[in-house]
């Protein structure tokens, strides 16, 4: 009885705390979804398929949180054909060996990362030069996961609010 009382305490400490966790996807720029490949100067980028950036916010509706960089991992997830592709993701400019802390508080901090979209799910077909049917089917689906190990949280995300075709 004392263990299940001590499970129900802690999970009423630590479940409100994720729940005041906020992330949004305030901007989704997606670039090189349309390539011609017979033009006569190709960008090297070009080649790779679509590059998805994710300028992200997250915050925390109550009090403040103080997390650790080092101990921050993001990913995305996405789906297609019904099928589930998860990657990790690099953010930048956060600097991931400094010892400093940063705080998630009511004005939240801001982060950005981005990938090949179509090399995470083995997608990408060299020649192919417009992926915008492809995308289509996989952006509505796509969530930025939120992890810190250090304080055990987890957010992901829930809103996009633009999406920017470049």
């Amino acid at each position: 009885m004392r263990i299940i009382l001590l499970i129900i305490v802690l999970c009423a400490f630590i479940f409100p705390v994720k729940a005041q966790l906020e992330l949004d996807i305030e901007n989704i720029v997606i670039s090189n979804y349309n390539v011609d490949f017979n033009q006569e100067e190709m960008d090297e980028d070009m080649e790779n398929g679509p590059y998805v950036h994710f300028q992200c916010h997250i915050r925390n509706k109550s009090d403040s949180i103080k997390i650790n960089p080092s101990m921050i991992k993001v990913q995305i997830m996405f789906y297609y054909n019904n099928c589930q592709y998860i990657e990790d993701l690099i953010i930048f400019p956060w600097d991931y060996s400094s010892n400093k802390s940063l705080i998630i508080d009511k004005k939240g901090i801001e982060f950005e990362c981005g990938t090949l979209i179509m090399n995470v799910a083995n997608l990408f077909e060299d020649k192919k030069g417009d992926f915008r049917e492809l995308l289509m089917k996989i952006m509505p689906t796509v969530k930025i996961i939120f992890h810190e190990n250090e304080n055990n949280i987890i957010v992901t995300s829930d809103n996009v609010l633009n999406v920017i075709l470049k």
